[in-house]
């Protein structure tokens, strides 16, 4: 049996010596997966540690998030309390406290330790043309279809009353598009079990869904690259992730990537019309 986690199939893998981490967005259950005797692609390592080490100089700081020699660190100490986390960009290395990840829900500027790791997990995947949106993918009959919207627009209540029609059910909460090879992968469901037979499959529409009861809304007002700005960079909630980008420079990166996603011709951005996602099945 490996001993690396994985994240994502045949992509992204961790180390670690955490057996649970709260607020883990891409992986609640760290033994989803059969694990792999390999690095994959994407791999981090992660430790659980109340021994983080802060160092007094720095080169860049906002917020309490400082880094020194591509190190960041996070460090807050009040009223006996102390949360802290550390992360290495050039090693990808993730270090934080018991406490940080003991926290039922963000403070402030303080996220869970899972929200750091798969935020900066999230961004580099998106480097990598890996985009992590809000979606399902199933497989009726022979087509394979997906679909992307906000969140609490029906889609997991779809696919529970639906389940017993789809040959395969393929992602559940969000879908990984792999957009230099259109395909999406295989990620967690909600409803535990996953009856995917493969990794990644491919894909040739994505439809980004707008629910709206507007007699009007016919057109959409909105654009491919606002949604993806809204539904698949859920990394730019943390103002980590912020600093990230401005100190590293990445803009020009990603908005380079944003503009290659808007004039793709593998979106189709339209209104789902009271969760009715049955009006885009191909008969």
């Amino acid at each position: 049996m490996g001993k690396y986690k994985v994240i994502v199939p045949k992509l992204v893998s961790v180390e670690t010596n955490a057996k649970k981490i709260n607020g883990f967005y891409l992986m609640r259950n760290l033994n989803y997966f059969k694990n792999s005797t390999k690095e994959l692609q994407l791999h981090y390592k992660i430790i659980k540690s109340n021994k983080i080490f802060i160092q007094k100089e720095y080169d860049f700081k906002n917020s309490n998030y400082q880094v020194k020699d591509n190190i960041w660190s996070y460090k807050i100490s009040k009223y006996g309390i102390k949360l802290a986390f550390q992360y290495d960009y050039l090693n990808k290395k993730f270090k934080f406290n018991s406490l940080i990840n003991n926290l039922p829900a963000r403070i402030n500027w303080t996220h869970l330790a899972g929200d750091y790791i798969s935020d900066v997990i999230n961004l580099d995947l998106f480097l990598n043309r890996f985009i992590v949106l809000n979606g399902i993918a199933f497989r009726l009959e022979n087509e394979v279809y997906c679909f992307c919207s906000p969140s609490l627009n029906g889609k997991t209540t779809y696919l529970k009353r639906n389940k017993h029609r789809f040959k395969e059910i393929i992602s559940d909460d969000y879908v990984i598009l792999d957009f230099k090879n259109k395909k999406i992968g295989s990620t967690p469901l909600l409803m535990r079990k996953n009856n995917s037979k493969e990794s990644w499959y491919p894909i040739d529409k994505i439809i980004f869904d707008i629910n709206s009861t507007k007699k009007d809304n016919k057109k959409n007002p909105y654009n491919v690259k606002e949604f993806i700005e809204m539904s698949a960079m859920k990394f730019n909630d943390n103002i980590f992730i912020k600093n990230i980008i401005f100190y590293h420079k990445l803009h020009k990166q990603i908005n380079q990537i944003l503009e290659e996603l808007e004039n793709s011709d593998i979106f189709n951005l339209t209104n789902i019309e009271n969760y009715n996602y049955e009006q885009f099945i191909r008969n």
